[in-house]
């Protein structure tokens, strides 16, 4: 049974957790977190909301995944309430395994190897900044270095350059080797009212990117 405003159409909903917790409700065919008993729901969020969730509340949890659920699969009762000035969707009931259409592993901006940066603007003076991004692209995750230019360099930078600057035994801060999927420029990093990345934003472009590609 699914609550809302009459005319409101329900698209995919999503729900963030860890691997281990969705590979637990495997065998009893059916989702349920903390929070259902302690709050008597669980959180979900739609497609324009589960970003900024995963930043707010789980940036750096290890070993997430999105859980992206078909709304008409579900047998309890779905309301969407109002929470920090949003309305955020709560599902009073467990989540059924047969609701959840896919699951990914959530993105997030990995920290630079060490040099990396460094290496690159010595390869190329255009490079003002450098990120790595872990994506879904086409039913896998993979790793982007996204290149800002320095201003007024936009649109110089030698991609050629760049990637044979980079070392194929680059590590993460975690000491794991990084296979780089693919390269991409970008005028400028989209920054946050303090200056600092918008991390949503940029995963969130990255990812229209691979995906559109």
């Amino acid at each position: 049974m699914i609550a809302c405003d009459a005319g409101t159409v329900v698209k995919e909903l999503f729900h963030i957790t860890t691997r281990t917790a969705w590979n637990h409700a495997q065998s009893s065919r059916a989702y349920r977190p903390p929070t259902l008993d302690s709050e008597g729901f669980i959180h979900l969020s739609t497609d324009e909301q589960w970003r900024h969730t995963l930043h707010r509340f789980y940036r750096d949890e290890p070993d997430l995944v999105i859980l992206r659920i078909d709304p008409s699969r579900l047998r309890s009762e779905l309301r969407f309430e109002r929470a920090d000035g949003e309305d955020f969707p709560h599902l009073y009931g467990p989540l059924e395994v047969e609701a959840v259409v896919q699951i990914r592993d959530a993105p997030h901006v990995l920290r630079t190897p060490r040099g990396l940066a460094e290496r690159l603007a010595a390869a190329d003076d255009a490079i003002g900044e450098v990120a790595l991004c872990s994506v879904f692209d086409r039913g896998r995750t993979a790793i982007y270095v996204v290149l800002a230019a320095k201003p007024g360099r936009a649109g110089q930078i030698s991609l050629r350059d760049a990637m044979e600057a980079a070392n194929p035994d680059d590590l993460n801060a975690s000491g794991e080797v990084v296979g780089y999927a693919g390269w991409m420029q970008l005028h400028s990093f989209p920054r946050l009212p303090d200056g600092a990345l918008d991390e949503v934003a940029l995963l969130a472009y990255v990812e229209s990117l691979v995906q559109n590609d």
